[in-house]
């Protein structure tokens, strides 16, 4: 969706996800203790040890102190051109806290089937599990992380006045409408298709 809209108006596509190693090397471990508690982690003491409840608890709290490099980012990338991020990693308190307009943002959450069914597709995207000693359990626990996660978000979203959508079997048209109306009002005009 993201780089649909960014392709579509000229925008700067941020993606936190591929700044991992970055933002890593970047961390405090003072000022960001969960950041550090989940780099010194090996991969079983994460995702096979950890039960998901305690996973979605320090994956949030990761996003919460990221966000402060996530900001950075994003406004140095502001003075180019408007920029789009996304990402799970992006709070929906964090992000309140520094914009007032709450219709600059919108949370497209996926239901449990949505989320296996992509899961499952992209299997070969996240090879994590198979660097562990328990690919199976590692998986699991993704699994229901991200449940866990997902419902988190959608209540910290509505929580702040945030919009969100729920996606599930919803064409992916008919998605890319509604975030598109969204955004309407701060978008910069479309860019020619020939």
């Amino acid at each position: 969706m993201a780089e649909r809209l960014s392709a579509a108006y000229g925008l700067r596509h941020y993606r936190p996800d591929r700044l991992e190693r970055e933002h890593a090397a970047r961390v405090d471990p003072h000022r960001d203790p969960a950041m550090a508690r989940w780099a010194a982690r090996s991969l079983d003491e994460t995702w096979v040890d950890m039960a998901p409840a305690d996973l979605a608890a320090e994956t949030l709290a990761y996003s919460r102190e990221r966000f402060e490099l996530i900001l950075e980012d994003v406004l140095d990338l502001a003075d180019e051109r408007p920029v789009l991020a996304e990402g799970f990693q992006v709070d929906p308190g964090s992000l309140a806290a520094v914009l007032a307009d709450r219709r600059r943002a919108v949370w497209l959450i996926p239901d449990e089937a949505f989320r296996r069914a992509v899961f499952v597709r992209r299997l070969g995207i996240w090879d994590t599990p198979r660097r562990t000693s328990d690919p199976e359990r590692a998986q699991r626990n993704r699994l229901a992380r991200d449940a866990i996660v997902a419902r988190e978000l959608r209540a910290a979203a509505l929580s702040h006045g945030f919009r969100v959508l729920d996606v599930t079997t919803t064409p992916l048209e008919q998605v890319a409408r509604a975030v598109e109306r969204q955004f309407a009002p701060f978008l910069p005009a479309r860019r020619s298709t020939r």
